[in-house]
């Protein structure tokens, strides 16, 4: 069961055994929950000017107040589909269809009934909670604004708060409901309201508030989360990487003057795979220069370093390490797979063709 079902369905007695914080829970989605359906009926109204044919004076502003629209809504359904209907010709001065603007008329003035009676019905639900909260006497709360950088208010009415044209939207810190005024100031801390809590110490108001808003918690999981994914993907690139002894990066060719030339290898696999390149062009054409050969050891060098875990270290350290056993045998192995494979797919190719 959703908050807002067990908010619509709690008793009076269950309400009795619960804690103020818990209470709270119910407040919040209700609250929550009117605010959408608030929204939902003026969206509503909006529509229903607008097949009425009232045009906006400004943002948000009519000629007509609510109560007048209705007025003309319901004279425009009586008078039904007849082109000299007042509403009608309004429809089509405002642009509006001409056609089907009574359909449209009755959608919107029932969706707006609609609109309303989904907003009432929160009252039954809201009366049950605010019993049991004028029977304890109240309790304190705390409110946090959901607007960058909001403050904590005392109560839903600050002076600081609902100067837009919109209210403002409140997040319910229920932690602290039934808490001293004390710890919530504390908690608080930089948030405070200075007019809902007009005395905080200058400590409360240096300290990072620990009250966040279900948008800011969301924002920071999110962060949290690409971060952590990032990490992953940082920790699996690194996993798979491959360069020299020193960290500089590893090419797939190796020049008589041992200097690097071709293109940057990145990955182990791709280490893997071009040795095994190299292997086939050796077995396919020959090595008459010793290119395939020098190449295939330069790779096989770096491979082996690299799954044998070791640290960074300088190439003329990592050459004397790789040529004693454990790591020189690491680097036979290696070549001899590689070439072991070339071999085999030599054969395979002749035998095809």
């Amino acid at each position: 069961m959703s908050a807002i079902q067990t908010a619509q369905a709690v008793t009076s007695d269950e309400l009795r055994r619960m804690d103020e914080p818990a209470i709270d829970t119910l407040f919040e989605a209700i609250y929550n929950e009117r605010w959408e359906r608030t929204e939902r009926l003026n969206r509503e109204w909006a529509r229903l000017y607008r097949a009425a044919g009232v045009r906006q004076e400004r943002l948000g502003v009519y000629p007509l107040t609510r109560d007048e629209l209705v007025q003309r809504v319901k004279q425009g359904l009586r008078a039904g589909e007849d082109p000299a209907n007042p509403v009608a010709q309004a429809v089509k001065a405002d642009g509006g269809s001409p056609i089907r603007w009574y359909d449209a008329l009755v959608t919107a003035y029932r969706g707006l009934l609609t609109a309303r009676t989904r907003l009432a019905e929160l009252e039954a639900a809201e009366l049950t909670l605010d019993a049991e909260f004028w029977r304890r006497g109240g309790w304190n709360r705390a409110y946090l604004a959901q607007s960058h950088d909001g403050h904590v208010h005392r109560s839903q009415s600050c002076a600081t708060c609902h100067k837009g044209e919109q209210p403002t939207r409140l997040a319910w810190m229920t932690e602290y409901s039934g808490a001293s005024e004390a710890d919530i100031v504390k908690a608080a801390g930089a948030r405070a309201c200075t007019v809902c809590y007009p005395y905080p110490s200058v400590e409360d108001l240096r300290r990072p508030s620990q009250m966040h808003s279900p948008e800011e918690v969301a924002r920071a999981k999110a962060a949290e989360d690409r971060a952590k994914k990032k990490a992953e993907k940082q920790a699996k690139a690194a996993a798979a990487a491959i360069t020299l002894p020193d960290g500089s990066p590893l090419r797939d060719e190796l020049r008589k003057d041992d200097t690097q030339g071709g293109s940057v290898v990145r990955t182990l696999r791709a280490a893997k795979i071009e040795l095994n390149s190299e292997a086939l062009s050796e077995a396919s054409w020959g090595d008459r220069h010793g290119t395939h050969a020098r190449n295939m050891l330069h790779l096989a060098r770096a491979i082996a370093w690299r799954e044998a875990g070791r640290p960074q270290t300088s190439l003329k350290a990592a050459a004397a390490l790789l040529a004693e056993p454990p790591l020189s045998e690491a680097v036979e192995e290696l070549l001899a797979k590689a070439r072991t494979k070339a071999a085999k797919e030599l054969a395979r190719y002749r035998a095809a063709g």
